[in-house]
């Protein structure tokens, strides 16, 4: 039973990697094929995944980020921010080739208002696991999204402390909400 439980849980670890929820699974990209799927599922449970500073870092806001996307490239992104209550909104609209490439400048513009509202201990958190599992370097990064984890980890140098979380959609669901409004 142990071992179902735990092929069950590489495939449902890698249904949130491959599948997002604007796309369907012959939309998403396609995965390097020597991705360890026990590898995803212990990064998956093994956050915070601190970019800068560490454990230890006081009175961290949170900021909840996602992204929505149509197959006309039209993305909305969203983010949220707390610190014991909610603080903060923000929307905007973009354009993204795929939705990781949403997800992604989803993040940029999340850590970029955290910055400018004068956040320095961030702790960024979006359910999308396939671009925390790019960040940290877990799985090959897609060529279309080099530049934007590049821009992503040069922002979060910024902070004092900064570090980025995974978490379920239905945790996630303002700034999700935040995100499907940009695009009305």
């Amino acid at each position: 039973m142990s071992a179902l439980n735990s092929i069950f849980g590489d495939i449902q670890c890698m249904n949130d990697v491959v599948c997002s929820k604007d796309a369907s699974l012959s939309q998403a990209p396609l995965l390097d094929s020597s991705l360890d799927f026990g590898l995803a599922k212990r990064i998956r449970n093994s956050f915070p995944y601190w970019i800068v500073g560490g454990p230890g870092c006081e009175n961290v806001y949170t900021v909840k980020c996602d992204a929505a996307w149509r197959a006309d490239r039209s993305s909305g992104m969203g983010g949220a921010c707390y610190n014991g209550t909610l603080r903060n909104i923000a929307h905007a609209r973009s354009f993204a080739s795929s939705v990781l490439h949403a997800e992604g400048n989803a993040a940029i513009m999340a850590l970029k208002w955290a910055l400018d509202e004068g956040y320095l201990h961030v702790r960024l958190v979006t359910d999308c696991l396939n671009l925390v599992m790019q960040v940290v370097g877990a799985e090959k990064a897609f060529a279309s999204v080099n530049c934007i984890i590049h821009d992503f980890k040069s922002i979060a140098s910024h902070f004092h402390c900064c570090s980025l979380s995974f978490c379920s959609r239905g945790v996630n669901r303002i700034a999700h909400n935040l995100a499907q409004e940009a695009l009305l």
